[in-house]
């Protein structure tokens, strides 16, 4: 491996580093390339799929070109597979959902070295704390008579924890799973007119700890 700003110079890692960097990393699927590995990864770690090549090339911290390469290679053997799909947005919009073929003979011999290797992750700096309290954009449709850009998580989670359970949309649901605090959910449980489904779904997840 060559030295950052060392031009012609190496360094070797010794056994110990070694040993470190594979815990860290997680292991490798032995039967498929890196690249592939890495896609497989990012796709198991998006159980809605991926919307195109470049979503996934993002997310397995690769180039586009490899991850459609990859793609086409995991394709050829049913460990993935693409889907046309018109998905909600501020305008309805077609894309390429990129997904794992769960029922894919082979997945149970695979989904525990999946599951135990790590995601790519890009760059070391956190998201500055307002990006956590802003509601993304991609959910602004959901919320079409509120004032989206003055909604906050840390002031207005009740209402969007209810909103969230109301709509019953999987991608707002994720986020606002790890977004908001369990007295969000418990609060939207006791708004008139929730149903007895609703209030056991925001009870569940009042209940899970997700980590970000």
């Amino acid at each position: 491996m060559r030295r950052a700003g060392h031009r012609g110079q190496s360094c070797r890692f010794d056994a110990r580093q070694v040993a470190e960097l594979r815990k860290y990393l997680g292991p490798t699927l032995q039967r498929v390339p890196l690249v592939e590995d890495r896609v497989l990864v990012a796709l198991s770690c998006a159980p809605l799929g991926l919307s195109s090549i470049r979503a996934v090339a993002r997310a397995a911290g690769v180039s586009p070109t490899s991850a459609s390469h990859a793609l086409g290679a995991l394709a050829r053997r049913g460990w993935v597979s693409s889907e046309g799909r018109t998905v909600p947005g501020a305008r309805a919009h077609y894309v390429t959902l990129w997904r794992i073929d769960f029922g894919h003979p082979e997945w149970p011999s695979m989904r525990g070295r999946i599951a135990a290797a790590r995601p790519f992750v890009q760059g070391v700096t956190p998201l500055a704390p307002s990006t956590h309290d802003v509601l993304p954009r991609r959910f602004a449709y959901l919320f079409w008579n509120a004032p989206v850009r003055e909604l906050r998580v840390s002031k207005h989670g009740d209402y969007i924890a209810h909103r969230a359970l109301m709509a019953e949309d999987p991608g707002l649901l994720a986020w606002a799973a790890a977004a908001l605090a369990p007295q969000a959910w418990e609060a939207a449980a006791r708004v008139r007119g929730t149903d007895a489904e609703h209030r056991s779904l925001a009870a569940n997840l009042a209940s899970v700890v997700v980590d970000t």
